[in-house]
């Protein structure tokens, strides 16, 4: 059965209680990797900068300062799986599995919270899950 490697255990421990449940389950079933939780205003402010000043592709429009990021507060996350990573098909197919575990988890009062998936918005963002 996968599991959490030490590295993105102690990132998931760092946001809301129900975004760790769902993942702990799903980790279950379907290996994955945690790439990101909780950011400070700076490192959240240095991805801003990335397809700014830092070259490259924009990958997110939250600044940090007057735009926050949910990953600020703890209620959000990024995960891949694994080992397919970033690749598109392997994210929507990911992301289509998640959701559907928050769901039930969500019917069987395992969470509270909605679970929004970033793999739905106009900006794409696969990786990205938050409450």
């Amino acid at each position: 059965m996968p599991s959490f490697n030490e590295h993105s255990r102690a990132r998931l421990l760092t946001v809301h209680p129900d975004l760790i449940s769902l993942f702990m389950e799903v980790v279950k079933h379907r290996d994955c990797s945690v790439v990101s939780g909780l950011r400070t205003q700076e490192e959240q402010q240095e991805l801003y900068g990335k397809g700014r000043w830092a070259g490259g592709q924009i990958v997110t429009y939250k600044d940090g300062i007057d735009h926050r990021s949910k990953h600020q507060e703890g209620m959000a996350v990024d995960v891949i799986p694994y080992p397919e990573g970033y690749d598109n098909n392997a994210l929507r197919d990911f992301g289509n599995y998640v959701k559907g575990m928050a769901d039930v988890m969500k019917a069987y009062h395992v969470i509270d919270s909605d679970i929004k998936w970033g793999g739905d918005w106009k900006f794409s963002d696969k990786p990205h899950w938050e409450i």
